[in-house]
Protein backbone atom coordinates (compact mmCIF):
# COMPACT_ATOMS: atom_id res chain seq x y z
CA UNK A 1 0.00 0.00 0.00
CA UNK A 2 1.16 3.03 -0.87
CA UNK A 3 1.19 5.71 2.59
CA UNK A 4 0.59 9.17 2.70
CA UNK A 5 0.40 12.45 4.63
CA UNK A 6 -2.74 14.46 4.66
CA UNK A 7 -4.09 17.66 6.01
CA UNK A 8 -7.75 18.65 6.11
CA UNK A 9 -8.80 21.88 7.78
CA UNK A 10 -11.68 23.27 7.54
CA UNK A 11 -13.50 26.80 6.83
CA UNK A 12 -14.73 29.39 9.27
CA UNK A 13 -18.79 29.74 9.37
CA UNK A 14 -19.49 32.30 6.86
CA UNK A 15 -16.02 32.58 5.63
CA UNK A 16 -15.34 34.89 3.06
CA UNK A 17 -12.66 32.89 1.53
CA UNK A 18 -12.27 33.61 -2.40
CA UNK A 19 -11.51 30.56 -4.17
CA UNK A 20 -10.18 32.38 -7.08
CA UNK A 21 -7.93 34.88 -5.34
CA UNK A 22 -6.72 31.58 -3.21
CA UNK A 23 -5.78 29.55 -6.27
CA UNK A 24 -2.75 30.96 -6.99
CA UNK A 25 -1.12 30.16 -2.65
CA UNK A 26 -2.56 26.66 -3.99
CA UNK A 27 -0.44 26.36 -7.37
CA UNK A 28 2.76 27.74 -6.07
CA UNK A 29 2.32 25.06 -2.71
CA UNK A 30 2.12 22.29 -5.73
CA UNK A 31 5.08 23.67 -8.15
CA UNK A 32 7.42 23.91 -5.08
CA UNK A 33 7.21 20.66 -3.77
CA UNK A 34 7.28 19.07 -7.92
CA UNK A 35 5.81 19.50 -11.20
CA UNK A 36 2.18 20.80 -11.63
CA UNK A 37 1.18 18.64 -13.98
CA UNK A 38 -2.62 18.42 -13.91
CA UNK A 39 -5.94 19.74 -13.24
CA UNK A 40 -9.58 19.61 -11.91
CA UNK A 41 -11.63 19.94 -14.93
CA UNK A 42 -15.14 21.38 -15.41
CA UNK A 43 -16.24 17.52 -16.44
CA UNK A 44 -15.28 16.17 -12.95
CA UNK A 45 -12.44 14.83 -14.43
CA UNK A 46 -8.64 14.74 -13.59
CA UNK A 47 -7.00 16.74 -16.92
CA UNK A 48 -3.89 18.36 -18.52
CA UNK A 49 -2.54 21.12 -16.28
CA UNK A 50 -3.09 24.65 -18.79
CA UNK A 51 -2.01 28.04 -16.08
CA UNK A 52 -3.86 30.53 -18.80
CA UNK A 53 -6.92 28.12 -19.20
CA UNK A 54 -7.37 27.36 -15.72
CA UNK A 55 -6.38 30.85 -14.71
CA UNK A 56 -9.22 32.23 -16.99
CA UNK A 57 -12.11 29.57 -16.15
CA UNK A 58 -11.25 30.31 -12.32
CA UNK A 59 -12.00 33.68 -12.74
CA UNK A 60 -15.03 33.40 -14.48
CA UNK A 61 -16.48 31.21 -12.12
CA UNK A 62 -16.63 27.96 -14.01
CA UNK A 63 -15.13 26.18 -11.48
CA UNK A 64 -15.80 26.11 -8.04
CA UNK A 65 -12.84 24.17 -6.38
CA UNK A 66 -9.05 23.93 -7.58
CA UNK A 67 -7.89 20.36 -7.60
CA UNK A 68 -4.46 20.16 -8.41
CA UNK A 69 -1.96 17.72 -8.65
CA UNK A 70 1.47 16.71 -9.29
CA UNK A 71 3.04 14.78 -12.16
CA UNK A 72 1.97 11.14 -12.24
CA UNK A 73 4.09 8.15 -9.96
CA UNK A 74 2.65 5.38 -12.46
CA UNK A 75 1.73 4.81 -16.36
CA UNK A 76 -2.06 6.53 -16.97
CA UNK A 77 -4.66 3.95 -16.06
CA UNK A 78 -2.34 2.24 -13.46
CA UNK A 79 -3.69 4.21 -11.17
CA UNK A 80 -6.88 6.66 -10.62
CA UNK A 81 -5.55 10.04 -11.58
CA UNK A 82 -6.44 11.82 -8.39
CA UNK A 83 -4.07 9.00 -6.69
CA UNK A 84 -1.34 9.17 -9.30
CA UNK A 85 0.78 11.34 -7.88
CA UNK A 86 3.03 12.40 -4.77
CA UNK A 87 1.22 15.62 -4.09
CA UNK A 88 -1.93 16.66 -4.09
CA UNK A 89 -4.04 19.98 -3.28
CA UNK A 90 -7.53 20.48 -3.47
CA UNK A 91 -9.80 23.98 -1.86
CA UNK A 92 -13.07 23.87 -1.81
CA UNK A 93 -15.68 26.72 0.14
CA UNK A 94 -16.12 23.38 2.74
CA UNK A 95 -12.65 22.29 2.81
CA UNK A 96 -8.75 22.23 1.93
CA UNK A 97 -7.07 19.35 1.61
CA UNK A 98 -2.96 18.54 0.80
CA UNK A 99 -1.70 15.75 0.62
CA UNK A 100 1.85 14.15 0.39
CA UNK A 101 3.65 10.93 -0.04
CA UNK A 102 5.55 10.12 3.22
CA UNK A 103 8.53 9.22 1.19
CA UNK A 104 8.50 12.82 0.29
CA UNK A 105 7.32 14.87 2.85
CA UNK A 106 6.56 14.09 6.87
CA UNK A 107 3.50 14.38 9.04
CA UNK A 108 5.47 17.91 10.93
CA UNK A 109 6.50 19.45 7.76
CA UNK A 110 2.89 19.15 5.78
CA UNK A 111 1.28 20.88 8.88
CA UNK A 112 4.33 23.27 8.63
CA UNK A 113 3.11 24.11 5.05
CA UNK A 114 -0.42 25.22 5.57
CA UNK A 115 0.87 28.32 8.01
CA UNK A 116 2.53 29.33 4.68
CA UNK A 117 -0.65 29.59 3.13
CA UNK A 118 -1.29 32.68 4.54
CA UNK A 119 -4.69 33.74 2.61
CA UNK A 120 -5.62 30.36 3.42
CA UNK A 121 -5.07 29.60 6.59
CA UNK A 122 -6.48 32.73 8.04
CA UNK A 123 -9.64 31.70 6.86
CA UNK A 124 -9.80 27.94 8.27
CA UNK A 125 -11.01 27.34 11.64
CA UNK A 126 -10.35 23.79 12.70
CA UNK A 127 -8.03 21.37 11.09
CA UNK A 128 -6.34 17.53 11.59
CA UNK A 129 -3.63 15.61 9.69
CA UNK A 130 -2.86 11.89 9.56
CA UNK A 131 -1.10 8.83 7.81
CA UNK A 132 -3.26 7.06 5.79
CA UNK A 133 -3.25 4.33 2.54
CA UNK A 134 -3.58 6.61 0.13
CA UNK A 135 -6.69 5.55 -0.91
CA UNK A 136 -8.91 5.29 2.44
CA UNK A 137 -7.04 8.51 3.51
CA UNK A 138 -7.68 10.41 0.43
CA UNK A 139 -11.68 9.39 0.66
CA UNK A 140 -11.98 9.53 4.46
CA UNK A 141 -10.81 13.44 4.11
CA UNK A 142 -13.44 14.03 1.40
CA UNK A 143 -15.94 11.70 3.58
CA UNK A 144 -16.14 8.73 1.46
CA UNK A 145 -15.35 5.33 2.23
CA UNK A 146 -12.51 4.07 -0.19
CA UNK A 147 -11.89 0.67 -0.75
CA UNK A 148 -8.13 -0.69 -0.38
CA UNK A 149 -6.25 -3.79 0.80
CA UNK A 150 -6.38 -2.59 4.50
CA UNK A 151 -10.03 -1.03 4.31
CA UNK A 152 -12.08 -3.17 2.23
CA UNK A 153 -15.70 -2.98 1.19
CA UNK A 154 -16.75 -4.62 4.51
CA UNK A 155 -14.16 -3.24 7.19
CA UNK A 156 -15.83 -2.27 10.17
CA UNK A 157 -15.31 1.12 10.82
CA UNK A 158 -15.95 2.06 7.29
CA UNK A 159 -19.36 4.29 8.55
CA UNK A 160 -16.69 6.88 10.02
CA UNK A 161 -15.53 8.74 6.96
CA UNK A 162 -18.75 9.74 6.20
CA UNK A 163 -20.13 10.91 9.92
CA UNK A 164 -18.55 14.19 9.60
CA UNK A 165 -20.10 15.24 6.77
CA UNK A 166 -23.32 14.62 7.44
CA UNK A 167 -22.97 17.01 10.61
CA UNK A 168 -21.91 19.55 8.40
CA UNK A 169 -24.76 18.87 5.89
CA UNK A 170 -27.06 19.38 9.40
CA UNK A 171 -24.89 22.58 10.24
CA UNK A 172 -23.59 20.73 13.79
CA UNK A 173 -20.25 20.51 13.18
CA UNK A 174 -20.17 23.42 16.26
CA UNK A 175 -21.06 20.30 18.68
CA UNK A 176 -18.80 18.31 17.86
CA UNK A 177 -14.80 17.66 16.09
CA UNK A 178 -14.57 14.95 13.85
CA UNK A 179 -11.83 12.24 15.39
CA UNK A 180 -8.38 12.69 17.36
CA UNK A 181 -5.55 12.69 15.27
CA UNK A 182 -1.64 13.01 15.42
CA UNK A 183 -2.27 16.60 14.85
CA UNK A 184 -4.96 18.67 15.78
CA UNK A 185 -5.90 22.52 15.06
CA UNK A 186 -8.30 24.82 17.41
CA UNK A 187 -9.11 28.05 16.51
CA UNK A 188 -9.99 29.96 19.44
CA UNK A 189 -13.78 30.28 18.13
CA UNK A 190 -13.51 26.43 17.76
CA UNK A 191 -13.24 25.79 21.34
CA UNK A 192 -15.48 28.78 22.13
CA UNK A 193 -18.21 27.03 20.44
CA UNK A 194 -18.66 23.66 21.84
CA UNK A 195 -21.11 22.92 24.45
CA UNK A 196 -19.24 23.66 27.85
CA UNK A 197 -18.87 20.40 29.19
CA UNK A 198 -17.57 18.46 25.99
CA UNK A 199 -14.89 21.96 25.62
CA UNK A 200 -14.09 21.08 29.23
CA UNK A 201 -13.44 17.77 28.54
CA UNK A 202 -11.30 19.09 25.10
CA UNK A 203 -9.67 21.07 27.07
CA UNK A 204 -8.29 18.18 29.99
CA UNK A 205 -7.43 16.17 27.72
CA UNK A 206 -5.13 18.69 25.82
CA UNK A 207 -3.43 18.68 29.30
CA UNK A 208 -2.77 15.51 30.19
CA UNK A 209 -1.74 13.98 26.52
CA UNK A 210 0.80 15.58 23.89
CA UNK A 211 1.90 18.60 23.55
CA UNK A 212 0.14 22.17 22.56
CA UNK A 213 0.99 24.99 21.29
CA UNK A 214 -0.28 28.54 20.03
CA UNK A 215 0.28 29.47 16.30
CA UNK A 216 -1.79 32.59 16.05
CA UNK A 217 -5.60 32.23 16.49
CA UNK A 218 -4.63 28.12 16.69
CA UNK A 219 -4.22 25.74 19.50
CA UNK A 220 -1.76 23.47 17.62
CA UNK A 221 -2.14 19.59 19.76
CA UNK A 222 0.11 16.99 18.57
CA UNK A 223 -0.31 13.57 19.88
CA UNK A 224 1.46 10.03 19.37
CA UNK A 225 0.11 7.09 18.15
CA UNK A 226 0.27 5.37 21.51
CA UNK A 227 -1.81 7.88 22.66
CA UNK A 228 -4.71 8.36 20.87
CA UNK A 229 -6.64 5.35 21.51
CA UNK A 230 -6.27 6.43 25.35
CA UNK A 231 -7.59 10.57 24.30
CA UNK A 232 -10.53 8.90 22.25
CA UNK A 233 -11.81 7.17 25.02
CA UNK A 234 -11.87 10.10 27.23
CA UNK A 235 -13.72 12.30 24.71
CA UNK A 236 -15.99 9.45 23.30
CA UNK A 237 -17.63 9.66 26.71
CA UNK A 238 -18.84 12.92 26.55
CA UNK A 239 -19.84 12.55 23.04
CA UNK A 240 -17.32 15.03 21.25
CA UNK A 241 -16.19 12.68 19.01
CA UNK A 242 -18.27 12.81 15.49
CA UNK A 243 -17.06 10.22 14.10
CA UNK A 244 -18.08 7.74 17.06
CA UNK A 245 -21.91 8.72 17.35
CA UNK A 246 -24.89 7.57 16.04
Amino acid sequence: MNIYNFFVAHPEPNSDLDVAQAYPELRDWISVRGRLERCGGRAGKVIKFNEKKYSKEIQLGLIDAVELFSARRWDKDDCREILNCDFSAILSKEKLLLTGSVEKITLQQLTESFFELAMISGTQDYAYGYKESHAYGFGYAVGIHMVDEGHPLMWPRRSEAGAWVKLQWAGKTDLFIRDIYPVNLFSTRKISALPPRKRQALECAMGKFGGCETRGKFTVWALDDHELEDVRAELKSVELLASYCS
